[in-house]
């Protein structure tokens, strides 16, 4: 598979279930692209368009996502590279999470809502996950700088 895809107009192409390791997508359109259960570790996205694109189960262990447009993007089920993504496994519930949405599984909430108004929503997920709240409102307070 190619390396180089830096500064293409790639969107909505469908790179799902690809080994895309080490690739650079540098500046690249990706809007709308289907990632899901890719391999993305250590592959170069700084400043791409990934607006609306799927990266849903996907590797980005030490992928560079500095500054790209990353509104809209599902990164449910994701692992996270530790910078723009984060994530962890608790049991069997997967929690990733950037500095705009919280994915719970499939599920996501804007980290605005969770901020400004915690105890809502902690009342909304505390019947299904329980015990992991506080460990999840932490990580989250560490990904904000709170």
């Amino acid at each position: 598979m190619q390396t180089n895809y830096a500064f293409m107009d790639l969107s909505n192409t469908d790179f799902s279930h690809q080994f895309l390791h080490s690739c650079n997508f540098a500046g690249s359109n990706l809007q709308g692209c289907n990632f899901s259960h890719s391999t993305l570790s250590y592959s170069n996205f700084r400043s791409a368009n990934l607006d609306g694109a799927n990266l849903t189960s996907c590797n980005l262990l030490g992928a560079d996502l500095s500054k790209a447009n990353l509104e809209g993007v599902n990164f449910a089920l994701c692992i996270g590279n530790g910078v723009d993504v984060f994530s962890m496994q608790l049991l069997e519930i997967p929690f990733v999470w950037t500095k705009q949405k919280l994915f719970i599984g499939t599920t996501s909430i804007e980290i605005a809502k969770f901020v400004k108004n915690p105890s809502q929503i902690l009342e909304n997920l505390t019947h299904s996950l329980g015990g992991y709240l506080h460990i999840l409102t932490q990580a989250i307070n560490l990904t904000i700088g709170e």
